[in-house]
């Protein structure tokens, strides 16, 4: 029997060692392929090892089990949530999870979840996924898969991804700007959004600026690059990320030369 594939995402590695201790006895196999305790590397990992099964806390800085989940979108692996903390189990299981242990828990607990993950042949059945996202969006009233949460202060703000015109870097938080000049100040770091946001649509062209490039309505090229804001904002490209701001600009205005 081919073994499932999983990671670990805990911020305290005492945990990890020995969630994947108790693994060791679990059948069917289980095969670690990560181990993170940031949960931005975590999130990272998730979309490039594409793991079959997901071990996650909650409580985790920067961004907590339950947004880490939110973030990584539609999904292909199924999720146990291993946490101290039973004030989230309604809010994971609408995020798909396929079980939720508190710690601690027995050895008979955790291969009672890994069984349930091969007996659910490791992956979703789309109807079912589809079904409990559909509950997700409307206990949320986020009403469009296109939406992120901004960590703000103690609540996380819901906002359109195309609203969100450019993000400013104020130390180790972000000040998020949307269409509508609303300004959100984020417990995020320029960092954590620059992985979080697509980089199809968002570009980071300065050291404390990232643009959502269907938001620049003009370039400027005097004094080493300006973009213009929908908003008139403007704002300065790094001498050393012009040329890589300049191809990616090139997908939303259709110019061949600057």
């Amino acid at each position: 029997m081919k073994p499932i594939t999983a990671i670990i995402i805990d911020d305290e590695t005492k945990g990890i060692d020995t969630l994947e201790y108790m693994l060791s006895d679990c059948r069917p196999t289980v095969d670690i392929i990560g181990k993170y305790s940031s949960s931005i590397e975590g999130l990272k990992a998730i979309k490039k090892l594409k793991p079959d099964l997901l071990f996650l806390d909650i409580k985790m800085p920067h961004i907590n089990g339950i947004e880490l989940l939110e973030l990584a979108g539609a999904t292909d692996f199924n999720a146990i949530f291993v946490t101290a903390f039973d004030e989230f189990k309604l809010q994971a299981l609408r995020l798909n999870a396929l079980d939720y242990l508190i710690k601690p828990f027995s050895q008979e607990d955790l291969q009672q979840a890994v069984t349930r993950v091969e007996t659910y042949g490791r992956r979703r059945i789309l109807e079912e996924q589809v079904l409990n996202a559909v509950e997700l969006l409307r206990s949320l009233e986020i009403g469009s898969l296109t939406r992120i949460g901004i960590k703000s202060g103690n609540k996380v703000v819901f906002i359109n991804l195309f609203d969100l015109s450019h993000c400013k870097s104020d130390g180790n938080f972000t000040y998020v700007y949307l269409a509508d000049k609303t300004r959100i100040h984020s417990n995020y770091s320029l960092g954590n959004l620059e992985e979080i946001l697509p980089d199809k649509y968002f570009f980071r062209m300065h050291r404390e600026y990232i643009v959502n490039g269907k938001c620049i309505t003009a370039y400027d090229k005097s004094d080493g690059g300006i973009i213009v804001m929908h908003d008139g904002t403007e704002l300065p490209i790094a001498r050393a990320r012009k040329d890589d701001f300049l191809l990616f600009l090139r997908q939303f205005i259709n110019i061949d030369r600057f």
